[in-house]
């Protein structure tokens, strides 16, 4: 396994240049007072990164398109041979539209129970989607990653892992280093996470430009498989059966290998936070921001507003808002709910 290098998110940084966007920081003063109110402190600042407005609505394009501009896919023959993933969405739409981008060919393998908009935007980037099949007490993207394998062996494309990959970690760095140029004086920066390569990469960026900032790493409740790993002290996969959680964008089963060894020792604390909480934190983000958001990209605001993250009076507080896919209809139906 390759040693993290911090250098290497700068450096990611300026290969993709703009051809990301440089998503805002949001703030709001009626988000200061709820935020303070709800936790009994005073004179709070929230700050939101929202990657909701990347390309693809999500932070993972960042990842996908700096992996595919590193130098083993910059060729002809390796774009002609093109690159095949497994995602749930997310990354399915990122590196779609990244073999878009620099023309090479792109397959994703996602879980038969993908959100219907995720797959049909996939396809609307130019990538083949093929879903996997559903197998009793089988985690739904373990289920793809080995579909994804063997499509990568038999067709002889070059297999990306959607978060274990380090030239996605640092491409997902990039988010927190725009953070950090914004705001000296970071506090707490809260991470949804599932399998952690949005997290390491912010972990390498705070090393990098912002060592007193905390981190702290936000998953569904019932896919806590970091929180266990951070109380075991060692890269625990979940056990049993496959949960049920409407945040499918973070469904890994197990902490990467890779991610792993960056934030095992440089995370602050985990939380997993319930649907119904990650569905108030939705209303939050629109109401105060005029932000919709995914359920998966909500919890960071969640565990802010539950409490989960110790904060002080006075701090600054960076969430990332970390997607926006989904459907107007179950936004609608999510809210109804309530």
């Amino acid at each position: 396994m390759a040693h993290p290098r911090a250098a290497l998110v700068r450096e990611a940084a300026a290969r993709l240049g703009t051809s990301i966007v440089r998503t805002p920081l949001l703030e709001a003063p009626s988000l200061n007072r709820l935020a303070s109110a709800r936790l009994d402190k005073k004179d709070l600042r929230v700050l939101v990164k929202a990657e909701c407005l990347q390309k693809t609505g999500a932070f993972k394009f960042r990842g996908a398109l700096n992996r595919l501009l590193e130098e083993d896919m910059d060729d002809a023959a390796a774009r002609a041979r093109g690159v095949v993933a497994f995602s749930s969405g997310n990354f399915a739409q990122a590196l779609a539209l990244a073999a878009a981008t620099t023309g090479t060919k792109c397959t994703i393998v996602s879980p038969h129970d993908a959100p219907p908009l995720k797959l049909e935007r996939t396809r609307d980037y130019g990538a083949t989607v093929v879903l996997s099949t559903a197998a009793p007490g089988v985690n739904r993207e373990v289920a793809a990653s080995g579909m994804a394998a063997a499509f990568a062996e038999e067709h002889g494309a070059k297999l990306l892992h959607p978060f274990d990959d380090w030239g996605v970690i640092y491409g997902q760095g990039t988010l927190a280093l725009e953070i950090f140029e914004e705001e000296e004086d970071v506090a707490s920066l809260i991470v949804p996470t599932g399998g952690g390569g949005m997290l390491a990469g912010c972990c390498l960026a705070a090393e990098l430009a912002s060592p007193s900032t905390k981190l702290f790493c936000v998953e569904p409740a019932g896919y806590d498989d970091h929180r266990s790993s951070f109380e075991s002290g060692a890269r625990t996969p979940l056990a049993g059966a496959p949960a049920a959680t409407i945040s499918d964008a973070l469904q890994a089963s197990a902490p990467g290998e890779l991610t792993w060894a960056v934030n095992g020792p440089r995370v602050a604390g985990a939380a997993a936070v319930p649907d119904a909480d990650a569905v108030d934190a939705m209303a939050v983000a629109f109401t105060e921001l005029k932000l919709v958001l995914e359920p998966s990209g909500a919890l960071g605001l969640a565990a802010l507003l539950r409490g989960d993250v110790p904060v002080a009076d006075g701090d600054t507080v960076a969430v990332v808002a970390c997607g926006g896919n989904v459907a107007l209809d179950t936004f609608l139906e999510l809210h109804a709910k309530r």
